[in-house]
């Protein structure tokens, strides 16, 4: 192979944390010697942990040239050995030596012509203490010989009959072959083989982030960064008719482990529209259209056609006509900027269509914001940002349910990490599900977990009407609403001189209510995220 190609291979290898004087040789051995296959081993530290690579290459006939086509990795933890004197060798400074030694030098393919004479002495004479300690068939001596060699020779050098046995302890491998894409670096390799990213991605999971923001937990930590750091931060986005969100997860490593201790949740709570007729426009009955489609799925909105642009279908064409129609009017441009960000943010096509104003009317909504800690999911900091109530065992899960509800105090904040809550005790896990009994629908226990946990559930009734269910512990209750938010008044507790007493959703009290014809801007600095779930 030629140096040119033997240069872009090493290069390639470079780029995925596999470099090194002696690695180099040992791959230009092999080229030079035209094998179609080869393997060679290679060592990374990391701190007192290493990760032992058996590299694959095979030679590419149509390129003629070499290609890393997979890798054994074997991870092998911190190894705490027993020290003492044996035969006179102190083997705690022995292992201090042996750390320090270049053992894939001296044992190469080429030899040892990278060591001078007298990193060759130093060698030869740590070897000799080492063969000391097995003098007298010192049982503590040969374990404890075994266990450095296990520890800081090459694997096929070491070549121990209690090898097994070490790597059974000590040792957890796997095996990493090239795609499409590529192969993972040694540094993923090394967050995976050790068990590090599940363990990461365990934390993470329990947050819930990939059923509330719809984000892809899995994908976004295999994009790690490759220098494998201290610290890092995770952001993902959420957009809904409610509001827009923004996650924001600090993650830091601890003893070499990463760790979550807690995570900011932003909301921008999209004010109540108040419907009317536009330029000809009814908003109450253009919104419901809107509400029927789902805007992340293309298949929905335009056909692809092999000859000519897409084609979108009627109800899509006369949604975006609509919605320009309202935007010629003052009241009613205000409406569809509100439409735009509430269905159209996020939708992989929609999304460009998004109008500065839309942008603009976003970046003046009230932020509110809180600190979570990771025992609290997003869709719990969701509905507690958005002013619902949820029962206690969600916020505090070690500790037993006093069956109390809390709503967020979004007026007790002083700016610090805390959350104060307003306490409700009237209304326990079991007689809200007697209330849900009660109502004309298919039983379902998922609707009063669902209710606890302050979300909006929507039900079918029996008769085929459809109805949104919340919470409303403060007045003993379940409250209904339409699909388009209408309360309905129902009287569960069958009171006769029961009057209709809402829980009311939003987090922003009356006096903070936005007025949609005239925004009122905040301080904070706001950008539009482009793309679903990006982070890291």
């Amino acid at each position: 192979m030629d140096s040119e190609k033997e240069e872009q291979l090493l290069n390639y290898l470079n780029s995925l944390g596999f470099y090194g004087d002696t690695l180099k040789e040992e791959i230009l051995y092999h080229t030079n010697l035209y094998q179609p296959v080869f393997s060679v081993n290679h060592r990374i530290d990391y701190g007192e942990e290493a990760m032992l690579f058996r590299l694959r290459f095979e030679r590419d006939l149509q390129f003629d040239a070499y290609r890393l086509a997979s890798y054994k990795a074997t991870h092998q933890e911190a190894i705490t050995i027993d020290h003492k004197t044996i035969n006179d060798v102190d083997t705690g400074k022995l292992e201090q030596y042996m750390k320090i030694e270049d053992w894939p030098a001296y044992f190469s393919k080429n030899g040892d012509s990278r060591l001078n004479e007298q990193d060759k002495a130093s060698i030869e004479k740590t070897i000799e203490q080492l063969n000391r300690l097995s003098s007298g068939q010192n049982f503590d001596g040969i374990k404890i010989q075994q266990e450095l060699m296990f520890k800081y020779w090459p694997e096929d050098i070491a070549n121990l009959p209690d090898g097994n046995e070490l790597k059974y302890m000590h040792q957890r491998s796997r095996d990493f072959s090239a795609g499409a894409s590529g192969i993972c670096t040694s540094t993923e390799a090394y967050l995976q083989v050790s068990g590090r990213f599940n363990d990461l991605l365990e934390k993470m999971m329990a947050l819930k982030l990939d059923q509330y923001a719809n984000f892809d937990t899995y994908s976004a930590l295999t994009r790690l960064p490759a220098d494998n750091p201290k610290e890092f931060l995770i952001t993902c986005f959420h957009n809904n008719t409610e509001a827009y969100g923004e996650f924001s997860i600090p993650v830091t490593s601890v003893d070499g482990w990463y760790s979550i201790d807690e995570y900011r949740a932003s909301l921008w709570i999209y004010p109540e529209i108040e419907h009317g007729v536009f330029n000809g426009i009814n908003t109450l009955e253009l919104e419901k259209v809107m509400q029927s489609v789902d805007w992340s799925n293309d298949g929905e909105l335009f056909v692809i056609h092999d000859d000519r642009e897409p084609e979108f279908y009627p109800k899509i064409d006369m949604i975006q006509q609509q919605i320009f129609q309202l935007q010629q009017d003052e009241k009613g441009a205000v409406i569809a900027d509100l439409f735009q960000l509430k269905y159209w943010q996020y939708s992989s096509f929609f999304e460009a269509l998004v109008r500065q104003e839309a942008d603009k009317l976003l970046e003046s909504l009230p932020k509110i914001e809180r600190y979570f800690p990771c025992e609290v999911d997003a869709g719990i900091a969701w509905n507690l940002l958005c002013g619902r109530t949820v029962l206690d065992s969600n916020v505090y899960p070690l500790s037993p349910s006093n069956a109390e509800w809390l709503r967020l105090d979004t007026n007790e904040y002083s700016g610090e990490k805390n959350l104060a809550f307003t306490e409700i005790y009237e209304v326990s896990h079991e007689r809200l599900s007697a209330l849900v009994q009660q109502i004309p629908t298919k039983p379902d226990h998922g609707v009063v977990y669902d209710l606890t946990r302050g979300n909006i559930v929507p039900v079918t009734l029996y008769n085929g009407a459809k109805v949104l269910l919340q919470a409303n512990p403060e007045h003993k209750t379940i409250d209904f609403f339409t699909p388009e938010n209408k309360p309905i008044p129902i009287n569960l507790n069958f009171d006769p001189d029961w009057k209709p007493l809402y829980s009311v959703p939003p987090a922003l009290s009356e006096g903070e209510r936005i007025k949609l014809a005239q925004p009122s801007r905040t301080q904070h600095q706001f950008r539009r995220k482009k793309g679903k779930g990006k982070g890291i």
